[in-house]
């Protein structure tokens, strides 16, 4: 509230009209919990991390050097996720 002073009441409207964590799960691609200990936070993200290099392999390297390797990389895996959206909510009206 100091941030942007805004009153009790208008705080406790934009927190009351926010998704439940629920609903922002089933819409979240990768989900991390960090209400365990750090230790258990580490070790998602270094599960993490491990799963997006076995993913990408190589790609970061390549597009580190020439970067419209990694512009292209990107397109390619926004349009796929998007196209994945797609069918999952198909699915889910049939």
């Amino acid at each position: 509230m100091e941030r942007d002073n805004s009153t009790v009441e208008e705080a406790t409207a934009r927190l009351n009209s926010q998704l439940p964590i629920a609903e922002k799960v089933h819409y979240a691609d990768v989900v991390i919990d960090n209400s365990g200990t750090l230790k258990d936070l580490e070790d998602q993200v270094d599960a993490w991390v491990k799963k997006l290099d076995t993913d990408r392999g190589w790609v970061w390297l390549v597009g580190y050097i020439i970067p419209i390797v990694s512009l292209i990389s990107a397109v390619w895996w926004l349009t796929s996720r998007q196209v994945r959206r797609w069918r999952k909510a198909d699915k889910k009206r049939d």
